[in-house]
């Protein structure tokens, strides 16, 4: 079970990549990952927001946000009114635990999407003249995002492949619960019976 811990940003990696393009191939498996996390939160939007007749029309609609806090309130929003017609506590309580961990996820993605991949020289001192013995290839936030470097240029993160590739794993492991909350959801819409279905 994924908890929020998970999603914690992890200290700065010491041993870099030894080539740029390790970086650059778990950067793109984490985004997809976390896309296909985003394309299932956009189907319990539609569900929730319509249960009998989900519509791209929805989709799209959720697509026009791009910020997680905010598709997390659309959905918020949906699941009010959804769970104020069929009452669940359950499923409520673990729709409200998911998207926690979804907006914790989400900080580590916007890490992993607005960042740069940067080389690090590791050098060593060979007749009074520093030679490169290694490259340490890492994901480190841009050099003008304020936010993620203090004024004397201490970067907030430095992610190895290795780093990278866990959040990737998580961002799927996290799109699973969601395929398995929303099997449980339209379950427990249609066990219901029909007459009270058809006025929502």
């Amino acid at each position: 079970m994924i908890t929020r811990k998970d999603f914690d940003r992890p200290d700065h990696d010491k041993v870099g990549d030894t080539t740029a393009r390790e970086t650059f191939t778990s950067v793109g498996a984490a985004l997809s990952n976390w896309e296909r996390l985003e394309e299932m939160l956009a189907a319990i939007y539609a569900f929730l927001s319509s249960p009998a007749h989900s519509t791209h029309a929805s989709f799209r609609a959720y697509g026009t946000l791009t910020a997680t806090m905010s598709r997390r309130k659309m959905i918020n929003a949906a699941a009010e009114v959804f769970f104020l017609n069929f009452s669940n506590e359950l499923l409520s309580a673990k729709l409200i635990s998911l998207l926690t961990l979804y907006g914790d996820a989400g900080g580590r993605r916007n890490e992993i999407a607005h960042g740069v991949v940067m080389g690090n020289a590791e050098t060593k001192l060979v007749d009074n003249k520093y030679e490169i013995v290694r490259m340490h290839w890492f994901l480190m936030p841009a050099i003008h995002n304020t936010n993620k470097n203090t004024v004397i240029m201490e970067r907030e993160y430095a992610l190895n492949s290795e780093t990278i590739d866990r959040f990737s794993k998580l961002f799927d492991q996290l799109t699973g619960e969601f395929i398995t909350y929303i099997s449980e959801l339209r379950a427990f819409y249609h066990s219901l019976p029909e007459d009270r279905r058809k006025n929502y």
